[in-house]
């Protein structure tokens, strides 16, 4: 019998330890407010669109005509916006990549396809212009090419103009 007050006294030693207060905090935190600090937002644009030249971090492009033409498609039109590219950046920019990426056409609602024209030899001018979308432009450098995209119908285009973030930063009717 002797073992029963040594067990009851281990068990109750056991049960009081674990009804103890601890004086230290189960984990320490650095004195922060429970609520987030915000993060600011940069909302500057990242392009810009005014007098008829859209401004990238790539470089400008400087519209200088557009027309409808005959697309490479059988019984189909092709809006051609041209311009002149010039590279404000430091490293080579190809124009129909940040042209392609950056501005939309749409007609009736519907997103437009990039067009062809339909050119037989290199010397159409037209044909060097899109030629001269899909080649290196070197930092500093200035060329003029073209941007094309076939068309539903004879219908308007709306042509919108986004910066880096996607952001409308301006928007033509042809």
């Amino acid at each position: 019998m002797k073992a029963l007050p040594i067990v009851l006294t281990i068990a109750s030693t056991m049960v009081l330890a674990g009804c103890s207060t601890s004086t230290k905090p189960s984990h320490s935190s650095p004195n922060h407010s429970s609520s987030q600090t915000s993060k600011k937002v940069d909302t500057r644009p990242t392009a810009s669109f005014k007098n008829q030249t859209f401004h990238t971090k790539f470089g400008d492009f400087k519209i200088e005509d557009n027309s409808k033409s005959a697309s490479a498609t059988a019984g189909k039109q092709a809006l051609v916006v041209k311009y002149s590219f010039t590279n404000n950046s430091k490293k080579a920019v190809v124009p129909s990549d940040v042209w392609y990426k950056y501005v939309v056409a749409k007609q009736g609602g519907k997103t437009l396809e990039q067009g062809s024209l339909p050119f037989s030899t290199d010397t159409t001018k037209n044909d060097q212009l899109e030629n001269n979308s899909v080649d290196e432009v070197k930092p500093g450098k200035t060329i003029k090419a073209l941007g094309s995209w076939e068309m539903k119908n004879s219908n308007q285009v709306q042509v919108t103009f986004y910066g880096l973030k996607h952001e409308v930063v301006g928007r033509v009717t042809y």
